[in-house]
């Protein structure tokens, strides 16, 4: 399956995706609601389009299951002011999510919905990152980038 066909199951997103008519029947995901929204549904979009072979070699372009199940987890996890995250497609089909911030890093690497690969580490504090597979409950990620937003605005304002 590639980024212009649909499986039964994306079907279900009728509510949250558009058909667009183009050279090429496909969807693209819409309704933004926070700030940081439109720029990552932008960039989701463009990495569904990608042509196959995007990276000089056999490279498909992200799913829209990933992207869907991407945009989807970061509207649970994300306050309307968060820092944009760094989105950047895998050769075969999924994503990298990071946010590498003054305070510290965060990646996840979506490989499908509810298949999720979690990886925290504090700014300066190497000994204590943590490896984690998430399927469905991301509690602790929303944690840890709510506590990367503390420490970034907390750094901001003694440097001001």
């Amino acid at each position: 399956m590639n980024a212009w066909s649909r499986s039964p199951a994306e079907s279900a997103f009728s509510g949250d995706v558009m058909p667009f008519h183009g050279p090429r029947f496909r969807y693209q995901v819409t309704e933004v609601r926070s700030s940081w929204a439109a720029a990552v549904v932008e960039r989701l979009n463009e990495l569904c389009a990608l042509p196959r072979g995007w990276n000089g070699y056999d490279g498909l372009p992200v799913s829209f299951s990933v992207a869907q199940f991407t945009l989807s987890t970061l509207n649970a996890i994300m306050w309307d002011d968060a820092p944009i995250p760094s989105i950047i497609p895998c050769g075969s089909g999924d994503l990298q999510v990071e946010w590498h911030l003054i305070s510290g890093d965060i990646e996840l690497h979506v490989m499908g919905p509810n298949e999720v690969s979690a990886f925290y580490e504090p700014a300066g504090d190497s000994g204590n990152a943590i490896e984690m597979e998430v399927k469905a409950d991301f509690t602790a990620i929303a944690g840890w980038l709510r506590e990367l937003g503390e420490k970034r605005r907390a750094i901001i304002t003694a440097a001001a």
